[in-house]
């Protein structure tokens, strides 16, 4: 009987842990992980994000600037973040995401025609959330925050782009 009660909270501990998870939103592992969205009614309004995670390289997990890891070394970083919209794929700079550690939850969220990433990463005193705001076939902004400081420890990019025919040469 006891072993049944410690069985039991153990499955409802699990279950409430799955059903924090939001709809539009994935929870994060090495190697690929995958969410999709629909922001509209048409098939060119279907995102697809593929982040990819991976254990550092000696090089990497040297570095001392990652967000997530509080003075230690990450266990896993961000390699990767493809964005495809319909079939074009969106422009995300390195800098949108080569400084995250340890993400934990993936979530994209539609407002009118832009849509927003978030990377919840970490936990305790290293956890952040990363939103990185989409517009058109860009990434417009990042905005990286510490949870458990967010008004005193954040950052936040604006990203502006020249396409070949925008070029003003």
């Amino acid at each position: 009987m006891k072993r049944f009660a410690v069985l039991l909270l153990g499955m409802l501990a699990t279950s409430s842990v799955r059903a924090a998870v939001p709809p539009d939103s994935a929870d994060v592992r090495l190697g690929v992980t995958q969410i999709g969205s629909a922001c509209g009614n048409d098939t060119h309004s279907k995102i697809q994000v593929f982040l990819t995670v991976r254990k550092p390289t000696q090089c990497e997990s040297s570095r001392p600037e990652y967000w997530g890891t509080e003075l230690n070394k990450p266990a896993t970083v961000v390699t990767k973040l493809l964005v495809t919209v319909g079939s074009d794929t969106v422009s995300v700079p390195y800098g949108a995401y080569g400084d995250l550690s340890e993400p934990r939850i993936i979530s994209v969220a539609c407002r009118d025609s832009n849509f927003t990433i978030t990377i919840r990463g970490s936990d305790a005193g290293g956890s952040y959330t990363a939103k990185l705001v989409v517009a058109g076939l860009e990434v417009r902004k990042r905005r990286v925050e510490s949870n458990e400081f967010p008004d005193a420890v954040w950052e936040e990019t604006s990203y502006s782009f020249f396409g070949p025919r925008d070029d003003m040469r």
